[in-house]
């Protein structure tokens, strides 16, 4: 049932995830993600007011250090892209590929296709399968990799 779909398909918290590749025309980046213990002035492991330990994000691209904060910020816009409908016709995988997001967690693969469906909407289809549309314009997040 519908009820059931993600609306958000590109929806890992970044704690969890090891890795992004984004494939667009323009370029292919491989962003790989590790969360790092912080360490504090005295070498103790940090932790909040409830004693949980605090983390920090760490991020290359393609295999060069980059700063953690242009990734999460520009990670936690495209996690609350959502689809804009039900996709509701046939489809045959016909239409342009726009771009291909692979998610790589430590036990999930997850493959996010955007395909040209007509002059203003984009077919998005979630490991080989088309559920949903979304906006041709919200795809301008993919053209601004950081």
């Amino acid at each position: 049932p519908e009820e059931f779909y993600t609306r958000t398909p590109m929806n890992f918290p970044i704690d969890k995830l090891q890795s992004i590749t984004v494939e667009t025309s323009a370029e292919t980046a491989v962003y790989d993600v590790e969360m790092v213990e912080v360490v504090t002035e005295n070498n103790q492991i940090a932790t909040d007011e409830f004693g949980q330990t605090l983390y920090d994000v760490q991020v290359s691209k393609n295999g060069h250090p980059m700063e953690a904060k242009a990734f999460t910020d520009w990670y936690i816009a495209l996690n609350k892209m959502a689809v804009s409908g039900l996709w509701t016709e046939e489809t045959d995988g016909a239409g342009e590929v726009l771009a291909t997001l692979t998610f790589n967690t430590e036990n999930t693969q997850r493959r996010v296709v955007f395909r040209t469906c007509d002059a203003l909407h984009a077919l998005v289809e979630v490991d080989g399968t088309a559920l949903f549309y979304v906006e041709k314009a919200s795809l301008t997040l993919l053209d601004y990799l950081p």
